[in-house]
């Protein structure tokens, strides 16, 4: 878990991997969440990204790239930011992968 917290609102970034892969079962899954005082010193989170997994890839940093007052979420081959009330992917690089880790 890592939290971003900027003027306008604090962020949470949440995964959870299992499995080893190679063969064998591997599963990722990366949520993005806003998060609200509750007065008590706790939060509610609300997610942000979409219900469904769509190749999000792990924030390596949140900055506000164009100067807008939002985040940008920074990834080794993404750029996501808010659209709407979701955050969801406006670039993206594609690498090929021909290296087999197992």
């Amino acid at each position: 878990m890592v939290a971003f917290s900027g003027q306008v609102k604090q962020w949470v970034a949440v995964r959870a991997r299992a499995g080893a892969g190679c063969g064998e079962f591997f599963g990722e899954i990366l949520g993005l969440f806003t998060a609200k005082a509750s007065g008590d010193g706790k939060f509610t989170l609300q997610l942000q990204s979409p219900e469904r997994n769509v190749e999000l890839r792990w924030p390596a940093a949140a900055a506000d790239v164009d100067g807008d007052g939002h985040f940008e979420w920074i990834g080794p081959t993404q750029i996501w930011r808010e659209v709407g009330p979701t955050v969801r992917p406006v670039f993206e690089i594609d690498i090929p992968d021909f290296d087999c880790p197992c």
